[in-house]
């Protein structure tokens, strides 16, 4: 903007409705592997099972398959 001249601005209201609707698709804890409860830094935040990362096996060790991790996908559905 120019020296001397006021932009005009306008502040709209936050509509969350469509936000409420959505399923938020919580995770409790019996959907993690067994054991793996210290790998969590935080119990209320877990790994969506749908896309969770899967690690392999390091020899007998059951809980070597989990970190607290989701794959995820960039804005246009490319692996991100």
């Amino acid at each position: 903007a120019r020296a001397g001249r006021k932009k005009n601005m306008s502040v709209q209201k936050l509509r969350l409705g469509g936000y409420k609707s959505l399923d938020q698709n919580l995770v409790g804890a019996n959907r993690i592997p067994p054991g793996t409860e210290p790998k969590n830094r935080y119990m209320n935040v877990l790994p969506n099972p749908r896309s969770r990362v899967r690690l392999n096996k390091i020899g007998s060790d059951e809980t070597s398959i989990y970190i607290n991790a989701n794959y995820v996908t960039a804005f246009d559905g490319t692996p991100g």
